[in-house]
């Protein structure tokens, strides 16, 4: 059933189109993730979808009656109530249903209704939940952290966080045939998100989701739409697949304008050359001179690809022991008897919300006070040390960013650095509180790409940074070898960065081996607890302070900084290693699986519903392998290929046709695949298939008959003459490979030197006997036949004779 239908939908900002003729049709199953950059229209879109914003032109088209549950990045106030009162909101159709059944069943029992209005009443209840619908919000107010003591709570006393989850339950209260969700996992954590993407796996409607999680995106969705400077474009995988297929199109584009730059360049100089000087020889020497050329470049990379964009890593000067903490205490809150961190160590802090993380980076960055008087804190000497908070992004209040990142590296490199991040040039005067989420992110991140720090204290560095920033930080910090502790509800960034992971459980910081096992709920390695006698490489005793008495020791310039030597121009653009990202993949992949496998070895420590999920999600993760190394290998050279007329022509087979084309040897693999998938229906591969320059044909067989019909390249025509090698080299192919009796072709022009005949009215056909008589075979299947059919009459005849 068709529940959504964006028909040429155009909205604009400030009069310039922000998303410009979308056609998008949502049915009951559909999952689709929006992904952009900040500013792309993603909010925008889901906002006309909703209704709270009407398209400058197009339409949104909702049959009646399809419910809309939707979540927006901006919350509206939610109203004086209490925290259930808020949530069953979402449960009004259901219940009006249950009103409904309730007056039919009293009717039915008066003999005032009829059978059918009573089946009727009853479906639509058991459609919008039923008696399971109040249960269910239940289940979701527990796994978005609200218990049923909470359930009288005013929604005044609400923290920012608590209104966010619970707008996240209301929306998903009574199962809306039509869900649109912005960001819904701002303020969830680990658990929460991967309950969250489970539940969307599974959604019976359809989903229209904006998120910067790739986990969720990866594990809720099955397309992903693109949305860039007003274009858009739709890929039918999700995020993971999608990205590394349109990274890979867009080299393979780039590579083959390079190639027709160069081409048309050759072209132009050797015709000048020829209309300066007539001299045919010149220009046969000008010719071998260029493939001397061309042979001595050959090793060289290809003019017109683009070396592939690597972000500097975040590099310390220090070595051995960064930091050494002993009791470090906040009542109520944790307690951490000791902990170490050495150069080059990347740990991944998780846990729930409200458990502690930014606690214990603010004490150890020593802002902040330890309950615990023997407190202490060890620094190596001369430590440089980078605290990005999750609020000011390690910015000074009341300080325009660029004047706080000139005091760093100067006046040119700090403007460059605003400009590679994406802050436009409007907000580099404006201090950090006049920016918006996404700019102060960015900003925070050209303060740390500005300078070096042997020790990175992250508190959720990816909100409100989009994907292609937040991957380029991630390559940043990957290849580094500071010491790193990020506190993240980012399942892949997590995975991508950390070595090891800490949690923090009822005030306990404890030890996994990685984010699966702590996502799987595998018992920890132990707590944080080793101690060591050696103090860090360097240390003194002026190295060594309570945390209560001394910050550690950082830059005079700005507050939590990082020295490091400047990204390069495009450090944050778009990944274009679609190899790397897809290795990349497989290792989170492997690791989750491993992880599972060691959870399931003992299966006697797993209840019987918890090892059937982690059954089936080995199961999911072995077809999502399957599918990443699938996509590691080059596509197939086509199966066919025969030379007509001195034309090299390839086909190969789909369904009960043939796809036939004309192409080079070196690029017949690509365009082959590309147009296989088009006609898979994969409309991004159409949309490159339309802008290939090779003819091509199809053959449909019908009652031993091929049908050939020719495609032409966009914005071009072809000769007769090339027209008659393809339809030459189609019937070839049918013959050989659909065994039809006979090929017939339609054109209103004529075929030069083809061997199909006329038929009439346009019609050009060739019989089998012709083809093999053409090609020196003979059809011996007619003698075959009359040979049998003479000795069974010969058979006849003896068994007759008396």
């Amino acid at each position: 059933m068709e529940l959504l239908h964006l028909r040429h939908l155009t909205l604009l900002r400030n009069g310039e189109p922000l998303l410009a003729d979308l056609d998008l049709r949502l049915r009951t199953g559909s999952r689709i993730g929006v992904v952009g950059s900040n500013g792309a229209g993603k909010s925008t879109l889901l906002s006309a979808v909703a209704g709270r914003l009407a398209p400058d032109d197009g339409a949104v088209l909702r049959p009646p009656g399809v419910r809309l549950g939707y979540l927006p990045q901006q919350l509206d106030e939610l109203p004086a109530s209490r925290v259930w009162e808020a949530a069953a909101a979402g449960l009004l159709a259901a219940r009006e249903a249950e009103a409904r059944l309730r007056e039919e069943e009293r009717r039915w029992a008066q003999d005032a209704t009829s059978a059918d209005a009573l089946a009727e009443a009853l479906e639509t209840f058991e459609r919008l939940g039923g008696y399971r619908a109040e249960a269910d919000l239940r289940e979701t107010l527990a796994a978005v952290g609200f218990p049923e003591s909470s359930y009288d709570r005013p929604t005044a006393q609400l923290s920012g966080g608590e209104r966010r989850r619970l707008a996240l339950a209301a929306a998903l209260a009574g199962e809306p045939e039509l869900l649109v969700l912005d960001e819904p996992t701002n303020h969830l954590d680990l658990a929460m998100r991967a309950w969250l993407g489970r539940r969307l796996a599974r959604w019976r409607g359809a989903v229209l989701l904006v998120s910067h999680d790739r986990a969720l995106l990866d594990s809720a969705t099955d397309a992903t739409l693109f949305l860039e400077r007003g274009t858009w474009e739709l890929r039918r995988s999700s995020y993971g697949r999608a990205r590394a297929a349109r990274d890979r199109d867009l080299r393979a584009l780039r590579r083959r304008d390079a190639e027709r730059r160069k081409e048309a360049e050759r072209l132009r100089a050797m015709a000048e050359e020829l209309g300066r000087r007539g001299d045919r020889s010149a220009v046969r020497r000008r010719r071998q001179a260029e493939r001397r050329h061309q042979q001595a470049a050959a090793t060289a990379p290809e003019a017109g690809e683009a070396s592939p964009t690597v972000l500097e890593p975040v590099t310390g000067t220090r070595q051995g022991v960064l930091l050494e903490a002993r009791h470090l205490r906040r009542e109520g809150v944790l307690e951490v008897p000791y902990l170490r961190l050495e150069a080059g160590r990347r740990v991944a802090l998780v846990g729930p919300n409200g458990s502690g993380k930014s606690t214990l980076l603010a004490l150890l960055a020593g802002e902040l006070a330890s309950d615990d008087p023997a407190a202490e804190l060890r620094y190596a000497s001369g430590l440089r040390l980078a605290h990005l908070r999750q609020l000011d992004r390690g910015l000074g209040a009341g300080q325009p960013v660029v004047a706080q990142l000139e005091e760093a590296v100067g006046r040119g490199q700090a403007r460059r650095l605003l400009a590679e991040v994406g802050v436009g040039a409007d907000a580099w005067t404006r201090p950090p509180e006049a920016l918006s989420g996404g700019e102060r992110a960015r900003a925070g991140l050209a303060l740390l790409l500005a300078r070096r720090a042997d020790l990175v204290l992250l508190d959720e560095p990816g909100n409100d940074l989009d994907l292609a920033a937040l991957e380029a930080l991630e390559e940043a910090l990957r290849g580094g070898s500071a010491g790193v502790v990020l506190a993240t509800h980012d399942r892949r960034l997590a995975e991508a960065i950390a070595d090891e992971v800490w949690a923090i459980r009822d005030g306990v910081l404890l030890r996994y081996a990685d984010v699966a096992g702590y996502v799987a709920g595998a018992e920890p390695l132990g707590g944080i607890t080793e101690h060591a006698d050696d103090l860090p490489d360097g240390g003194s005793d002026e190295a060594t302070a309570t945390a209560a008495q001394a910050p550690p020791p950082r830059s005079d310039a700005l507050p939590a900084e990082v020295e490091r030597e400047a990204p390069s121009a495009t450090a944050l653009g778009p990944v274009d290693d679609a190899t790397a990202a897809l290795r990349v993949r497989l290792e989170r992949l492997e690791d989750e699986r491993n992880a599972i496998e060691r959870a399931l070895e003992d299966p006697l420590r797993l209840a019987d519903r918890e090892r059937e999920r982690l059954a089936a999600r080995r199961a999911a993760l072995e077809d999502e392998l399957a599918s990443a190394y699938d996509a590691l290998l080059e596509p197939p050279a086509p199966r066919f290929r025969v030379r007509e007329r001195g034309v090299e022509v390839h086909a190969d087979r789909y369904g009960d046709g043939l796809l036939v084309m004309v192409v080079p040897g070196d690029q017949a693999a690509a365009a082959m695949d590309a147009a296989l998938r088009a006609l898979a229906g994969d409309p991004g591969a159409a949309a490159r298939v339309a802008a290939l320059p090779w003819p091509r044909a199809q053959v449909h067989r019908a009652d031993r008959v091929g049908h050939i019909a020719v495609l032409e390249p966009g914005r071009s025509c072809l000769l007769p003459w090339a027209r008659s090698c393809l339809v030459d080299a189609a019937a070839h192919f049918a013959f050989t490979l659909l065994d039809v009796r006979a090929v017939q072709h339609f054109t209103p022009g004529d075929l030069p030197g083809s061997r199909l005949t006329p038929a009439g009215d346009g019609w050009w056909s060739w019989g089998r006997a012709d083809f093999l008589r053409a090609e020196g075979l003979e059809d011996v299947r007619p003698a075959r036949r009359g040979a049998r059919r003479r000795r069974g009459r010969r058979r006849a005849l003896r068994r007759e004779t008396p």
